[in-house]
């Protein structure tokens, strides 16, 4: 009972306290209203937005709300401060010093008009902070924010200003012409003579296949004349008749190979040797060089 007595003290201290400097919520809220804080609360802790859920749970744990949902509430402001990230932003210029006011923005929203050092509450996730120091320079950074991360430090450096400009009377600089390789050529027809390449290797193999099955014919009808020399000597003419028309079947395939192989050969040579030839392209370009007389450029290039 006692552990518990100081816990419902801790808790109405800090409602007080959180109350006073947020002035959160109306100043008495009606039961309905109470109500509708105290679900907005849960939901709000659902999604994350811790900020706007301690607000609300403010609201509910007024003195005016009955007893019951004013206690749940102020449960709940422990459990919310627990879990809310606070970062400390350090303004610095390119040298490593403190930028005083700078303002800074998350998601588009106003989060601080100058920081100085204290904790910033955020709401956990990825936002985009922006801070725009007092010469108007402007650094984003998106950073992820964890549940329950207290007093983050993330620093922010503001590039410096670009460097004064140099004055005096710069005397033109020499410019020295020289010549250099040609760049790689360029070839258009590298393609063409690769498919004619590829269509002649096509024809060659139809030649080959001719020359494979018109010996084959050729055999079959020898073999064909020994079994039957005439009609009067016949000494197998199953064999004889079965060997003429292996002949005749492979002697039209020969024929069609060798056609096809030929027409094949003859439009890749076609294809190969009207292919354009390589063209080199110039390649100029532009360097700076010093030398015993002086500082000037080098121009160098080919046609």
């Amino acid at each position: 009972m006692k552990k518990r007595g100081l816990h419902t003290l801790s808790a109405l201290a800090v409602g007080f306290v959180l109350a006073q400097s947020e002035q959160a919520g109306a100043a008495n809220p009606n039961t309905a209203e109470c109500l509708s804080a105290a679900d907005s609360s849960l939901q709000l802790r659902g999604e994350h937005k811790l900020r706007a859920a301690r607000a609300q749970v403010l609201i509910c744990a007024s003195a005016s709300c009955p007893a019951a949902i004013q206690t749940v509430c102020l449960g709940r402001v422990d459990q919310i401060n627990a879990a809310l990230p606070t970062v400390v932003f350090e303004s610095k210029d390119s040298s490593g010093n403190d930028l005083p006011n700078v303002s800074a923005m998350m998601d588009g929203q106003p989060l601080s008009e100058r920081l100085d050092g204290s904790s910033l509450t955020v709401d956990p996730g990825e936002h985009k902070f922006t801070f725009v120091a007092p010469d108007k320079a402007v650094v984003e950074k998106t950073i992820i924010i964890h549940e329950g991360e207290k007093d983050r430090r993330e620093r922010v450096v503001f590039a410096s200003q670009a460097g004064p400009q140099t004055t005096g009377v710069a005397t033109a600089p020499a410019l020295a012409v020289s010549p250099v390789e040609a760049g790689p050529p360029n070839d258009p027809g590298a393609g063409r003579r690769t498919l004619g390449l590829v269509i002649g290797g096509v024809g060659v193999a139809g030649i080959a296949i001719g020359s494979v099955f018109g010996l084959m014919a050729s055999s079959s009808s020898s073999s064909s004349k020994d079994n039957c020399s005439s009609a009067t000597n016949c000494k197998d003419y199953k064999q004889s008749l079965s060997d003429y028309n292996t002949a005749s079947d492979d002697s039209t395939i020969s024929t069609v190979a060798f056609v096809a192989g030929a027409a094949a050969l003859g439009a890749g040579a076609i294809l190969f040797f009207t292919a354009p030839k390589a063209v080199t392209t110039g390649r100029w370009q532009l360097t700076p060089a010093v030398g015993s007389a002086g500082v000037g450029l080098t121009l160098k290039g080919a046609l």
